[in-house]
């Protein structure tokens, strides 16, 4: 298979690296990031918008381009190599790509162009509480006929939740059937309490207590398509695209210090052992790279998916965790100096190891299905 990158790609690649660059916390010497409110910079959204990089997966009706998850993909390797302090992944990836091909008219034409010109941000609650699988729902709908629909419940790890206008919220009806509805963020009975993260990207918990909805503010994918799997799927594979730019980035640093870093009078990346370690570094980032372009390929294209997703998680986890602690030791007490760029990679490689699942559950998905002799998720 082919992962070359076409043209639209590339371009989407380097007018990210342009917006990216001149602000990147990996250089030595960047100020560290700040925390709270102020993590998210705004300007660079601003500057994404008027590179026409955030309506790259959205139809052309609404402002887009009308690309797909593969060019998203493109962007989020990127922000993942400059830990470029953005929403990309919730909003390009699952958010927007979500309401343009599962909601009704109204949603899409009110909400979809403010977010491609860079005005507001959604998102996705995904998350719940004692729950490892984004398939499990608790939080509850309650039919009211022509008034809506009424939400009840808990949802934590909701990325970006309080700079978002709208949360796209999954929840369980009656009949035992989860629809995704569109929230206010600032609707009545919605409380948004702010967690803490490793990498430091503001997440929160967000508490429903009878939440009003439109009636016409779900999205409602054609017969035999799972909005929510859809949603999750994509979520997965953009933290995998992120991971691998993160990687790579980690990766490249190794490699210059320890061609520069002599002992004994010669560089120590000519000694055997640091060698092995790096080329070992080099295969996970490989690994991560072709499990990731498979995933999106077969996502983007409507091909089976089988168990491509939770390969493509497996390795981001497994190897992203391996790379950056190769890169934490290659590095020697450089590694873990707070003057120097290399462990805020490491602090976003654990963030994204961990994030919808960490390796063992998407293997524990595949052994799942391999057991009940099936080619398919069971989940």
């Amino acid at each position: 298979m082919d992962f070359s990158l076409t043209e639209e790609q590339h371009a989407a690649q380097s007018v990210a690296a342009e917006v990216f660059a001149p602000r990147s916390a990996g250089i030595v010497g960047a100020p560290a990031p700040p925390s709270g409110a102020a993590w998210f910079d705004r300007e660079a959204w601003g500057e994404a918008a008027a590179g026409n990089l955030l309506g790259l997966a959205v139809a052309e009706d609404v402002g887009g381009t009308g690309l797909g998850l593969l060019e998203t993909c493109t962007l989020l390797e990127m922000q993942g190599r400059h830990l470029a302090r953005l929403p990309m992944a919730i909003t390009l990836a699952v958010a927007a790509p979500a309401i343009d091909a599962f909601g009704p008219a109204r949603l899409r034409e009110s909400i979809l162009p403010a977010m491609v010109s860079g005005d507001s941000v959604l998102s996705a609650a995904l998350v719940e509480p004692h729950s490892h699988d984004p398939l499990t729902v608790s939080t509850i709908a309650k039919d009211l006929g022509e008034a809506g629909w009424q939400l009840d419940g808990e949802k934590i790890c909701v990325p970006f939740a309080e700079h978002a206008e709208h949360i796209l919220v999954p929840a369980e009806t009656a009949e035992n059937e989860v629809k995704v509805f569109l929230v206010e963020a600032t609707a009545d009975g919605v409380v948004l309490e702010g967690e803490q993260t490793t990498s430091g990207q503001p997440e929160s918990r967000m508490v429903l207590t009878g939440v009003r909805v439109a009636a016409d503010a779900v999205l409602a994918g054609p017969e035999g398509v799972d909005v929510l799997r859809w949603m999750v799927d994509r979520a997965v594979v953009a933290t995998c695209a992120i991971q691998l730019g993160v990687a790579e980035q980690a990766l490249r640093m190794t490699s210059a210090y320890t061609s520069e870093r002599e002992q004994f009078g010669r560089p120590i990346a000519m000694f055997q052992a640091v060698a092995l370690r790096a080329a070992n570094a080099y295969l996970d980032v490989e690994c991560i790279r072709s499990t990731l372009w498979q995933a999106a390929w077969a996502l983007d294209n409507d091909r089976p998916v089988g168990h491509t997703v939770d390969v493509a998680k497996f390795w981001a986890s497994e190897g992203g965790q391996r790379v950056t602690a190769a890169a934490q030791q290659l590095h020697g007490g450089m590694g873990v100096d707070t003057d120097y760029p290399l462990h805020r990679y490491t602090l976003w490689s654990k963030h994204n190891e961990l994030s919808l699942g960490a390796g063992h559950s998407h293997l524990a998905s595949i052994g799942a299905a391999m057991a009940w002799g099936s080619a398919e998720r069971n989940n």
